[in-house]
């Protein structure tokens, strides 16, 4: 069994590998991607990484509200009303008024959002088969524990905030 400082270590690492990678992600999170609207509709739109994240938890939750979105992805309902500008002007999703609350709209995604959404999905699988090779040596099992451990973290800065 190893000791505490051996797992503070590993936890330091961790933490470190994590704060890089969150570093990286926020760059890759500003570039942009266009997810075949040109060719499907005749629509150039470019879609950053959060972008196309929220469309994607449009289309999967359908009738959700802003400020769900907001509180899903860490962002102001600012950040959130700009994006929701952004496509309702480019037809990938729609809003409807509550009809419970007059001051909250409901989002539903188009037929244009159901596209990019779904050619953002096919891009990320692309992505997964590529990276498959580079985990060979990591069981199931392996890479669950590594999510539970980021898990972990997750919370702990959830609950600092």
């Amino acid at each position: 069994m190893q000791n505490s400082g051996e797992r503070i270590t590993v936890l330091a690492n961790l933490s470190e590998i994590l704060l890089e990678y969150t570093h990286l992600s926020k760059e890759y999170e500003r570039t942009l991607h266009n997810y075949g609207l040109q060719e499907a509709f005749g629509l150039e739109i470019m879609f950053n990484h959060m972008e196309i994240h929220v469309l994607s938890a449009i289309a999967e939750t359908p009738g959700i509200a802003a400020q769900d979105l907001a509180a899903r992805f860490y962002r102001t309902k600012s950040a959130i009303s700009h994006m929701i500008k952004f496509f309702v002007k480019y037809k990938l999703i729609i809003k409807q008024e509550n009809p419970l609350n007059a001051r909250i709209n409901n989002l539903y995604i188009t037929d244009i959002g159901r596209v990019a959404v779904e050619n953002h999905a096919q891009h990320e699988a692309k992505i997964f088969q590529k990276l498959l090779p580079d985990y060979e040596e990591f069981s199931v099992e392996d890479l669950e524990t590594t999510y539970k451990a980021i898990q972990i973290f997750m919370q702990a800065f959830k609950n600092s905030l």
